[in-house]
């Protein structure tokens, strides 16, 4: 079972960049991406079809 942040934090280290990708059709609330917008600096955001990307980066030079 995941759990925010301790999933994210594991998975972001050692990593430059997160892309996430929402569904319309669902769009329910998605805790990692407020995890993520608290942590990370958006660097890209577009609609594709029915999806929702968006791409985060640290806000630190450090991922560990």
């Amino acid at each position: 079972m995941r759990q925010v942040p301790e999933s994210l934090r594991e998975l972001a280290r050692d990593r430059s960049q997160i892309i996430l990708i929402q569904m319309r059709e669902v769009r329910e609330p998605v805790p990692e991406e407020n995890w993520l917008r608290g942590h990370a600096l958006v660097t890209d955001q577009r609609n594709l079809g029915s999806a929702e990307i968006m791409k985060f980066r640290p806000l630190k030079g450090d991922t560990s």
